[in-house]
C-alpha cells in the first residue's frame, strides 16, 4: 500500500496539487508541508494508532493536517464543524481521541488539542508504507436517519474507492477538480486522496454559487462534486455550459428529473450518484456516456457488487423492490464497538431499492423512512419526485405522521409560494396511486439539511 501524497510527489514533484486561500501548492511543496507536520505531530507524542481529530476549515492548512494525521501513523477523525459542543465532545469521547487539531476557534472537547499553526515547522517525518488493512480514518455518518456511528476506513478501502472512481471518471493527471464540499465528509476527503492518486489538481473553495459558475464559466475545471440543491442554485446563476466541466459528480440524494432537464438544457454533464461513508463514497454512478441524459438508474462501480435482498436477506427478482446490500474492497471493515465484518459478506446499507436485468439500480430512499399508510408502503423518495414536478415547487420533504386510523398518514413540507396544498393534489392525481398523495400540508420559507445537503427527516415537524 502506497501514502499517494508521496508517491505523487516523487513522480511529479513540481505539478500543480492545491489551489488554496490564494497558495497554489505544488505536490512536493504539499508533501514537504506534510511531512513536517508529521513531524511535529510524533514529537508531540502522537503514536501509531491512536486516533487525532481535525477541527478544521477549507483551507490549506486543514488539507495539511488531513495528510498530516496518516503520515503520522496515526488515525485521523474529521470533525463536523456544526456541530454542537456536546455532539462533537461524544464523538471525542467515542474514538478515544488523544488530541484535537484546529484554528483555535473549536470548542474544549476534554482532550488535549493544538492549533494547526502549531504543527506547521516540525522535523520531517517520513514513515514507511502504510498497512493495507490499518485503519486510515473514522469517519462519523451524519445522523440524519439516527444516532451517528463511527465507520472504520482502511487504506484499501480508500485505495480501492480511488481506483473504481478513477475508472468512472476517467480522472488523470490533466484533471482539476473543484472541492466545494466539506472536508469532514467522506465526499470532500475523498477528492484529496483520488486527485493525489491520479496526479490531478483539487482547487479548494467553500461552496458560494457566484464563486462557484465562476470557476466553470472561466475554465480550467474539469471536475465538480455538489448536491442536487447546489447544482440548482449555480444554474441559477449561470445555466451553463461550462468550456471545460467534464461532470458533476451529484450525490447525497436523488436528482429531481427537473433539474436533470436544466442541466441537459445547458449541456452540463451530470453524473448521478449512489455512495456511503461506509463504502468510501461511491457505490454506483452512472457512465460518462450518460451524462447528458436525463437519468433514474445508476451502474455498480467497478469491484462494487450490488444485490437487492428481501426480509430473509434472500435475493429478489429484477425489478423487484427490496434492501440494498454492498460487498467489495472499498466496503469499511465495521463500525467503531461492532464486531468486525468479515472479509465477503454483504453489507446491509439500510436503503431501499430495486435493479434490473441490467444491473441498473434505482434507489428508493431509506428503509427507516418507509412511510406504511392502511398497510400500504410509500417510498418517500418516489413522492418527492412527483411534487418536484411542479413547475411552481422550489424544494420538498415528504415524511409520516403518526394517525390514529390509518397507522400514518403521508405528508409533505413544501417551499412553494403562491401554491395550496388543493392545487398540488390535483397536481399529483394523475401522477400517484392515491394512498401516496399527501393529505398533510406544510409551507414553509426553507427545509432543514445536513452539512452534506442531504434532507435532515429528524426535523421535520408539522405544526400542531
Amino acid at each position: 500500500m502506497h501514502d499517494w501524497l508521496a508517491v505523487r510527489a516523487a513522480q511529479d514533484p513540481s505539478r500543480l496539487c492545491l489551489v488554496a486561500d490564494s497558495h497554489r501548492v505544488s505536490f512536493a511543496e504539499l508533501d514537504e508541508q506534510v511531512a513536517r507536520a508529521a513531524g511535529a505531530l510524533v514529537k508531540f507524542g502522537v503514536k501509531d494508532g491512536s486516533r487525532v481529530a481535525v477541527w478544521g476549515a477549507h483551507d490549506l492548512a486543514t488539507v495539511r493536517a488531513m495528510w498530516a494525521v496518516p503520515r503520522a501513523g496515526a488515525v485521523l477523525l474529521p470533525i463536523n464543524t456544526r456541530l454542537t459542543k456536546r455532539e462533537a465532545s461524544h464523538q471525542v469521547i467515542d474514538a478515544a481521541v488523544s488530541l484535537v487539531l484546529g484554528h483555535g476557534d473549536q470548542p474544549a472537547l476534554g482532550v488535549p488539542s493544538l492549533d494547526l499553526g502549531e504543527v506547521a515547522d516540525g522535523v520531517p517525518y517520513r514513515a514507511g508504507p502504510p498497512h493495507a488493512d490499518s485503519p486510515h480514518s473514522i469517519v462519523y455518518t451524519s445522523g440524519s436517519s439516527g444516532n451517528p456511528k463511527g465507520v472504520i476506513l482502511t487504506w484499501a478501502n480508500l485505495e480501492a474507492a480511488a481506483g473504481a472512481s478513477a475508472e468512472v471518471l476517467e480522472h488523470g493527471r490533466k484533471d482539476v477538480w473543484l472541492a466545494v464540499m466539506p472536508l469532514y465528509h467522506v465526499g470532500g476527503m475523498s477528492i484529496l486522496i483520488r486527485s493525489a492518486r491520479q496526479g490531478g489538481a483539487v482547487v479548494l473553495d467553500p461552496f458560494e454559487p457566484n464563486r462557484v459558475a465562476t470557476h466553470l464559466r472561466e475554465g480550467g475545471i474539469t471536475l465538480v462534486s455538489l448536491v442536487p440543491t447546489m447544482l440548482a442554485r449555480v444554474m441559477d446563476v449561470d445555466p451553463g455550459p461550462f468550456p471545460d466541466l467534464r461532470a458533476v459528480l451529484l450525490g447525497a440524494g436523488p436528482a429531481p428529473d427537473s433539474l436533470l432537464a436544466r442541466a441537459a438544457a445547458g449541456r452540463v454533464p451530470v453524473l448521478s450518484t449512489y455512495g456511503l461513508t461506509e463504502a468510501a463514497s461511491q457505490v454506483a454512478t452512472v457512465p460518462l456516456a450518460a451524462a447528458l441524459a436525463r437519468h433514474k438508474v445508476v451502474k455498480p462501480v467497478p469491484g462494487m457488487e450490488v444485490r437487492i435482498v428481501d426480509e430473509r436477506s434472500e435475493e429478489v427478482p429484477p425489478s423487484t423492490s427490496g434492501s440494498i446490500q454492498i460487498r467489495g474492497a472499498a466496503v469499511s471493515p465495521g463500525y467503531l464497538h461492532d464486531r468486525e465484518r468479515l472479509p465477503g459478506t454483504w453489507f446491509t446499507t439500510g436503503d431501499l431499492g430495486r435493479m434490473d436485468a441490467d444491473h441498473n439500480l434505482e434507489v428508493l430512499g431509506r428503509a427507516d423512512d418507509t412511510i406504511i399508510t392502511g398497510g400500504e408502503k410509500v417510498h418517500p423518495v418516489e413522492v418527492e419526485a412527483a411534487i418536484q414536478d411542479h413547475p411552481e415547487v422550489v424544494e420538498v420533504a415528504v415524511h409520516g405522521v403518526e394517525d390514529p386510523d390509518w397507522g400514518q398518514v403521508v405528508a409533505a413540507t413544501v417551499v412553494a409560494p403562491g401554491v395550496d396544498g388543493q392545487s398540488l393534489d390535483q397536481f399529483l392525481r394523475s401522477r400517484l396511486a392515491g394512498f401516496k398523495v399527501p393529505t398533510r400540508w406544510n409551507f414553509v420559507s426553507s427545509i432543514a439539511r445536513t452539512s452534506l445537503g442531504k434532507i435532515d427527516r429528524s426535523r421535520l415537524r408539522l405544526p400542531d
